[in-house]
């Protein structure tokens, strides 16, 4: 398990910041799961989901990471809205010092409008004043995690929607990045996932690369694979002392017909050998850059993550062995 300082904050020695102390977890892959509170994995992950009654969600993580599969844990929740001081101390008390989560962060940042009640987009003349607005993330979001779980933040990912051009170009999306970034000056460990394919250039790299930021290297319905984005921008690789990798939902499938299909994720309904080659050439490259990989598996990707997880992980470890020796 990665060991941090206790403070993500911007020190840096060379280009490593401080997250990540004294080099310890560099050059490691980190394997878990967007979410973890699944019924379905009963006999997988979980021992007995009906005892833990109505605390299921709350609760369950503590067993999550326990398992042998697992070191690292995506939380998707709080996409939906910042958590509250109570449930920061709640996920304190549950999650061992040091072991990395990969956060996502309210939509409020990542919506150039405002969203109504249901979440839903208002008129595209209401522009959002939480939009990239860093004060927004440090008050709201970075500073109550840098109180509460200094040592657990992996990366803050920053996922936009794929029809962020219905509000703005893409050199206004620049704009506000760049703005936002540099005024955060490194120091929270931030990660971005664009879903508009036609964004990934060498200018978006080049901002990330300016303000020490990760790309998040997906695999989702209408987005390239991890080694088509390497192969196309391979300075997509060293933006940051960090990568993150979310495996999310295979091309071409979207995300509700993969739900219809793989529910209640108890099985490998869908292995996909070319998908998981993609992610293992992310892992090579990081592996010759030295720089650690944040991986989390969705259960909408092959039907069950923990599986999908294990048999990847297992396969990596067999490659790793068999690669010839540098010495």
């Amino acid at each position: 398990m990665a060991e941090y300082a206790g403070d993500f904050g911007g020190s840096r020695a060379g280009h490593a910041p401080k997250y990540f102390q004294g080099g310890v977890g560099l050059g490691r892959i980190f394997w878990g799961t967007s979410s973890w509170n699944y019924e379905g994995w009963e006999g997988l992950v979980y021992r007995d989901v009906s005892a833990y009654g109505k605390h299921f969600t709350r609760d369950s993580i503590r067993e999550y990471v326990q398992h042998e599969q697992f070191d690292c844990v995506g939380i998707d929740r709080f996409f939906y809205g910042p958590p509250s001081e109570r449930v920061l101390a709640t996920l304190r008390s549950r999650l061992p010092v040091g072991f990395p989560a990969i956060i996502k962060s309210p939509r409020e940042l990542t919506y150039p409008v405002g969203l109504d009640g249901e979440g839903k987009p208002l008129s595209v003349g209401f522009q959002s004043a939480s939009f990239l607005n860093p004060s927004w993330f440090r008050r709201d979001f970075g500073e109550p995690f840098r109180r509460y779980l200094p040592s657990n933040v992996g990366a803050f990912v920053l996922q936009f929607p794929p029809h962020i051009d219905t509000w703005l170009d893409a050199q206004q999306f620049y704009g506000a990045l760049d703005h936002f970034l540099g005024d955060l000056s490194g120091t929270y460990p931030v990660a971005i996932e664009i879903r508009k394919r036609e964004w990934l250039t060498s200018e978006y790299f080049a901002i990330l690369a300016a303000h020490r930021t990760a790309h998040v290297f997906q695999v989702w319905t209408d987005m390239p694979l991890p080694h088509q984005v390497i192969e196309a921008f391979p300075e997509s690789l060293e933006t940051a002392p960090f990568l993150v990798c979310r495996a999310l939902v295979r091309p071409a499938f979207r995300y509700k017909d993969a739900v219809d299909a793989f529910y209640p994720y108890r099985e490998l309904r869908d292995p996909r050998p070319e998908i998981r080659n993609s992610i293992f050439h992310l892992f090579s490259s990081a592996r010759s850059l030295n720089v650690p990989v944040y991986t989390t598996v969705n259960n909408r990707l092959e039907g069950c993550a923990p599986l999908t997880v294990s048999e990847m992980r297992s396969e990596w470890e067999w490659r790793e062995d068999a690669a010839p020796s540098c010495e």
